[in-house]
């Protein structure tokens, strides 16, 4: 678990040195192809990712929490895949003590949360199963 977010710390890092290595590469290729004409104004920088705060990465960790925990009721303790594990993987202490651990946590917290929404499903009301034309189904 612990590989995985930091495989995924160090993909994005090295995605963003690439994009700011293609930028300065198309920044200089345009202006030695034409020297007659004048210097584009210099690219504007990417910008940047906010990084969470502590009390977000908390709040998020708390719903991602309660989500998880529906879902259990809903499903089953073991219909939930690899999500319980990779939720208590994440030790708070340690997830809010640096901006990269901030965002790492951040981002598996958001990719958990997604994962629930999917096994959730939907839920249609027995008015909407009877007549799919009625108020509040379409």
């Amino acid at each position: 678990m612990a590989r995985s977010i930091v495989a995924s710390v160090l993909l994005v890092a090295a995605l963003a040195s690439a994009a700011s290595a293609d930028i300065r590469a198309a920044a200089t290729s345009s202006t030695t192809a034409t020297e007659s004409t004048p210097a584009p104004a210099r690219p504007k920088k990417p910008p940047k990712v906010a990084v969470p705060t502590s009390i977000t990465v908390m709040v998020a960790y708390q719903r991602v929490g309660r989500d998880l925990l529906a879902l259990q009721d809903q499903r089953g303790k073991f219909d939930c895949g690899d999500l319980v594990p990779r939720f208590r993987a994440i030790k708070l202490d340690d997830a809010v003590a640096t901006p990269a651990a901030r965002t790492a946590a951040a981002a598996e917290l958001a990719d958990i949360a997604s994962q629930i929404e999917r096994l959730r499903g939907i839920h249609l009301d027995q008015a909407c199963l009877d007549n799919p034309l009625a108020a509040g189904c379409q």
